[in-house]
């Protein structure tokens, strides 16, 4: 077993010297003030102010002065690095297996093992990688960069064959990308236990939180927020989604999706839908697109189960709004052929008991559009059918009223319900 050189030996003055050296570490190594420790350990290093710990770690040579200041402790770890990028700021790697065939690095932090383990070629720079099984890359090929990446956690990116440069990403979790077989990430956010599952290519500019969150593969531009919620797109990627809540689901493109278990209509090329609520969207039928939907179960609102229940629905396209309880096949129809920027009201009640206090307000009944004021009183305000006419049809003579003709009766009567009263009033034609 070999010495440690410059030994301090109690009772005899030795002259410091500034670099100390274990069994077979720092050979050739031409750097002032550091230490090396492990067998084959800093070989040959060029960089002044090292420290590296562990069984084979910098066996390259760390060069000078692009590192100077590195800390290794741990075995095999920077084994290959032999450049630095252009800020030449020292790297801190504590554990094992650490970016072992990396050849260029600048001012990063990875601590724990199996951190960029077959990294080749441009390598980490200005980034923090804390955990066990981070970008391991099995097959790696190619110019692969880890660019302003923070990822911290356990099995990040664990079975990407080919996973090229991920840049300017945080990554935080357990088995996040878990089923990521190439390609990179760039500008994303992943958190939370197999968040990003589903994606298996490149993505950009996604935002997952979340336990088991699934998205696009090659998806833009989407924010997903919220345990098991999943994107479920085309090949081609979708993008431009929101969604916030426990399993939500979107397809398509330009959806907003807001509620536990609230999604869009399931088909692929859905496009610019709102859906708000609790179960808001379960009954879309699979083509529904351009849609807006407020919904929520019947057990929110006082029933029982998760079946929605609207309170509105409406179409972009065409700007019709439908207020009220509505469901699909039942009452969401506009008319055969729908105008454009229509109100509909679904039939209803009327309130009871106590008066409403400083307003009134709409409601239908049986197709007719009431008013109630805050005094209870009901004005019918469109006409029902035709009112009945019997032996008792009025005819008289009015000298005052309007037109040419003086001894002519009414031509036609106007019906209106007033508290639940049908009241008929003549009219004379001009």
């Amino acid at each position: 077993m070999g010495q440690i050189t410059n030994p301090i030996v109690k009772g005899i003055s030795v002259l410091p010297i500034d670099r100390q050296s274990g069994p077979a570490a720092g050979a050739g190594a031409t750097g002032n003030n550091s230490l090396f420790l492990g067998a084959g350990a800093g070989l040959n290093s060029t960089a002044s102010n090292l420290i590296i710990l562990g069984h084979g770690s910098g066996g390259a040579g760390i060069p000078g002065p692009a590192f100077n200041g590195t800390i290794v402790l741990g075995v095999n770890s920077l084994t290959a690095l032999t450049g630095a990028s252009t800020h030449l700021l020292p790297l801190v790697v504590i554990g094992a297996g650490i970016a072992d065939s990396m050849t260029n690095a600048d001012s990063t932090v990875l601590i724990g093992n199996n951190i960029l383990s077959d990294f080749t070629n441009a390598g980490v720079t200005e980034s923090v990688l804390i955990g066990n099984a981070i970008f391991p890359l099995k097959d790696g090929t190619g110019a692969q960069k880890v660019i302003d990446v923070v990822a911290i956690g356990y099995s990040i990116g664990a079975l990407a064959a080919d996973f090229n440069s991920p840049q300017t990403s945080v990554l935080i979790g357990s088995n996040i990308l878990p089923n990521m077989l190439g390609n990179g990430i760039q500008g994303c956010i992943f958190i939370g236990d197999r968040s990003g599952s589903g994606i298996t290519t490149s993505v950009s500019d996604n935002i997952h939180i979340g336990i088991s969150t699934t998205g696009s593969t090659g998806g833009s531009n989407n924010v997903i927020i919220g345990a098991n919620s999943a994107q479920v797109g085309s090949a081609g990627g979708d993008q431009s989604n929101v969604m916030l809540g426990a399993t939500c689901m979107t397809s398509g493109s330009f959806n907003t999706v807001l509620g536990s278990r609230a999604q869009t209509a399931p088909n692929n090329t859905n496009f610019g839908t709102v859906a708000i609520g609790a179960n808001a969207g379960n009954s879309l039928p699979a083509t529904a697109t351009n849609i807006l939907i407020i919904e929520a179960s019947t057990a929110l609102g006082g029933g029982t189960g998760n079946a929605p229940s609207a309170l509105i629905f409406g179409q972009f396209g065409t700007g019709n709004l439908i207020l009220g309880q509505s469901s699909t096949g039942v009452n969401r129809d506009f008319g055969g052929v729908p105008g454009t920027n229509m109100l509909k009201l679904l039939n209803g009640t009327k309130a009871t008991g106590t008066t409403i206090i400083g307003g009134g307000y709409f409601y239908v009944s049986a197709g007719v559009l009431h008013w109630v004021d805050s005094n209870g009183v009901d004005f019918g305000l469109s006409d029902p059918a035709a009112p009945t006419t019997g032996a008792s049809t009025a005819s008289f003579v009015a000298t005052n009223k309007p037109g040419a003709t003086t001894g002519a009766g009414p031509i036609a009567w106007e019906n209106r319900v007033i508290n639940g009263v049908s009241y008929q009033s003549p009219l004379w034609a001009t």
